[in-house]
């Protein structure tokens, strides 16, 4: 007995083309796990492209000042206003403000000098009072810096008179100051010396 077998429909496997290699950078290559150990081939001859910004013309017209020894709170005396007398006060204390403070100054009659007296101290384009690191810049009129200077003064002599009231008294019952003795060994010695400013 025959029987007639059809063979069976064979499907053509489609041809495996090779896809073209492309270059590797190398940010891909240092974000290659570790177990790959050789490069591809064509990273050997990949350049890579480097893109560089044109150069700014502004750039060669700024410049700089070295100044890691100057005192950023020094004043050139041309910038201050005749008639004015200029000091940084204290605002703040790591970042906390003092307000009672701000009342005494103000009542000593300082006032926050605004930029516009100033503009060198400031960025440009700064608009208001004149802060650095704490301090604000303060004016008020010179008049009232030398009558302060004066009544500081007045308030230092009469403190050094009643200290040589104080050593020239003598308790009740004891040997009086004015004997020769006591004169030759109690006096006070009085001296004006130019201070020195800490560094």
């Amino acid at each position: 007995m025959d029987i007639d077998v059809e063979p069976a429909a064979v499907t053509p496997t489609p041809a495996v083309t090779a896809r073209p290699k492309r270059a590797y950078t190398r940010r891909e290559v240092r974000k290659a796990p570790p177990h790959r150990t050789a490069a591809p081939a064509a990273l050997e001859t990949a350049q890579p492209v480097i893109a560089r910004a044109p150069i700014r013309t502004d750039v060669r017209e700024r410049k700089r000042k070295n100044d890691s020894a100057t005192d950023i709170f020094a004043i050139p005396a041309h910038l201050i206003p005749p008639g004015t007398s200029l000091e940084w006060k204290r605002e703040s204390t790591f970042g906390a403000e003092d307000p009672h403070y701000m009342v005494s100054l103000h009542d000593q009659g300082w006032r926050p000098a605004d930029v516009s007296m100033i503009p060198e101290l400031m960025p440009e384009g700064y608009k208001g009072a004149i802060r650095m690191k704490g301090m604000v810049l303060m004016e008020r009129p010179i008049e009232l810096t030398r009558e302060a200077q004066a009544e500081d003064q007045r308030n230092a002599r009469r403190a050094v008179q009643a200290k040589e009231q104080q050593l020239g008294a003598t308790p009740a019952g004891t040997l009086s100051r004015e004997h020769p003795s006591a004169r030759a060994n109690t006096y006070v010695n009085k001296s004006v010396e130019p201070g020195s400013i800490p560094e």
